[in-house]
């Protein structure tokens, strides 16, 4: 009931991505060099099956997790420039959120790997 409210009040409850089309180079660029360089080794580091409200999610990982992977490894300066990142990535369709409802955000929702 508070859901239905909650559809009512703010749209759809799936996140609407533009075209791959439409991407903008910056973002086609950074997919490209994450996908040549880092994927493997940032799924190894975060990656996992996690549990949350009775349900295991494969291969999933929190935001914050992905956001301080990032600034260890040299990708991004601080959290913020993490976050300008990750959200290139997920525009880019190389991760998502579970249950394609938000954009990249430095917190504990979970993601996976496209």
């Amino acid at each position: 009931m508070i859901y239905d409210k909650w559809i009512i009040l703010h749209g759809t409850d799936t996140l609407v991505l533009p075209p791959i089309d439409d991407l903008s180079f910056e973002t086609k660029h950074v997919c490209d060099q994450f996908i040549t360089h880092h994927l493997e080794r940032c799924k190894a580091a975060i990656a996992k099956d996690t549990r949350w409200r009775m349900r295991t999610y494969r291969a999933s990982f929190r935001g914050a997790s992905l956001v301080r992977w990032l600034v260890q490894c040299g990708l991004a300066a601080d959290a913020h420039e993490a976050v300008a990142y990750a959200r290139h990535l997920l525009d880019g369709r190389l991760i998502a959120h579970v249950n394609n409802a938000h954009h990249f955000t430095d917190s504990p929702l979970l993601y996976t790997f496209k």
